[in-house]
């Protein structure tokens, strides 16, 4: 390969990346901490 690194684009990619998994991870990972159905639970 001979191409050249454009590092300025990949740092871009990245931070792209890393911002779509937090936005998922804040979006989906507190309804399974909560127990996923949104209701109470019973005691």
């Amino acid at each position: 390969m001979s191409e050249k690194i454009n590092h300025q684009r990949c740092r871009f990619l990245g931070i792209a990346a890393m911002k779509i998994a937090t936005t998922h991870l804040n979006r989906f990972g507190c309804a399974i901490a909560f127990g996923g159905s949104g209701a109470p639970a019973q005691t």
